[in-house]
């Protein structure tokens, strides 16, 4: 009997990725009373309060964090930070999260907000008081897993209990760009008509492209690339498959234009990588 090998496919799909997590500072800060600060971030950051509170305003709106709360920023978010007579201490990570071909894993989410202590059940103060017992020449490896580890914990909690500071759709059209994430990321091996896209988040093809490119970092034909790149690069590592035939399971019409876009992306040729992998 011809077995089905469609759900390998997908198996394949699933679990052949890599977890990516760049952590570009953290550290340990406290503040005076009074203290005050209006910035844009650039990264994504959350900060663990550890004593005191800190009250954060967005959109004519105050939140006020406690210890054992997590206040969670995604990039580009403006807000105005302050305390009160008794000051604030926090331990902040500015980090990105890349799975896969999704070169922001977390772009798809409304993250901006904040998550109760409550739910987390004590592990906010848990993680601060570990991290802040580690050396500064502390194995590395052990300072990631335990961030990934806290990091996945604390999604989960937040996709059911968070107090997001935006209402999905707010502001500047976020919702439409994580309409156009979810459908790249579900596409992007297919023909994708970016003016069709815009069109559907009910923007101009060129104001789409720019808050795209603002809110992700890259074009979304780029993205689209970036997106097939590591899709392949997963392929050629895990199987046996040809050339040709990754090129046209990612997208490509041959093997040479996937060649050609793999060079440029990694300075090699798909069969050089593979060698080399």
């Amino acid at each position: 009997m011809k077995q089905n090998s469609e759900p390998a496919i997908h198996i394949l799909r699933d679990t052949l990725f890599s977890v990516s997590l760049a952590l570009k500072l953290s550290g340990f800060v406290s503040h005076p009373p009074n203290w005050n600060e209006s910035k844009r971030k650039r990264d994504y950051t959350l900060w663990n309060v550890v004593e005191g509170t800190v009250c954060i305003e967005i959109h004519q709106k105050t939140y006020i964090a406690y210890p054992g709360d997590v206040v969670i920023f995604s990039p580009n978010v403006h807000y105005k930070a302050y305390t009160g007579s008794n000051g604030c201490k926090f331990l902040f990570h500015r980090f990105s999260l890349d799975i896969g071909y999704k070169n922001d894993a977390l772009a798809e989410m409304n993250l901006s907000g904040l998550v109760r202590e409550k739910y987390l059940g004590n592990a906010c103060l848990a993680f601060c008081k570990n991290t802040l017992q580690k050396p500064l020449n502390h194995n590395p490896l052990e300072k990631y897993a335990s961030f990934l580890s806290y990091l996945s914990q604390l999604l989960y909690v937040a996709d059911a209990h968070m107090e997001h500071f935006f209402p999905l759709g707010k502001p500047n059209h976020n919702d439409s760009i994580t309409f156009a994430l979810r459908y790249l990321n579900k596409h992007f091996t297919e023909p994708v008509n970016i003016k069709e896209i815009a069109l559907q988040c009910h923007l101009s093809e060129k104001y789409f492209i720019h808050h795209f490119t603002e809110m992700v970092g890259i074009s979304p034909k780029k993205y689209i690339i970036e997106c097939r790149m590591r899709y392949a690069e997963e392929l050629l590592r895990a199987t046996n498959q040809k050339i040709s035939d990754i090129a046209t399971h990612i997208g490509y019409a041959d093997a040479y234009s996937f060649s050609k876009a793999f060079h440029k992306r990694y300075n090699q040729s798909p069969s050089e990588f593979r060698k080399n992998a």
